[in-house]
């Protein structure tokens, strides 16, 4: 269910485990709650760190409806994190639509495998390294 993108550090990992969507569809389905009201159960107590939740869509459709669907994926996770009591603030997100496919295939199964959302929880202090080398070397 963990995971990020390549230019975020990550505190925890669990790519394979990505939140999985019916086709067309960002409603959350029912054994993804429980899920996300665990995970909502051990973040709500911790400081430190912020979230990121990225929406993915399968290579069907066009490239504006899938942006857009995507978006909506993650925007559905990040309301059912806040709901479950994690303060909104540390949340951001967003739509890759069919950009980074986890498999390449056509397959019902492959399609299927792409339609998720990731969510990546990121250590504040790493997040400030990165942004500080990264200002660092630009200014180089």
């Amino acid at each position: 269910m963990f995971s990020a993108s390549a230019d975020v550090p990550i505190l925890t990992a669990l790519g394979e485990k990505s939140l999985r969507f019916d086709s067309g569809k960002s409603a959350i389905a029912p054994q993804y709650r429980a899920i996300l009201n665990r995970v909502a159960g051990v973040l709500t107590p911790l400081k430190g760190y912020s979230i990121y939740v990225y929406g993915y869509t399968d290579d069907s459709g066009t490239k504006e409806h899938n942006l857009e669907l995507s978006a909506s994926r993650a925007r559905a996770v990040r309301a059912a994190l806040v709901k479950a009591g994690v303060d909104p603030s540390l949340i951001s997100t967003k739509g890759f639509g069919k950009s980074k496919l986890f498999v390449r295939d056509s397959n019902a199964k492959a399609r299927a495998a792409n339609r998720r959302v990731e969510i990546a929880i990121v250590s504040a202090t790493q997040v400030s390294i990165k942004q500080a080398t990264s200002k660092a070397a630009t200014k180089r």
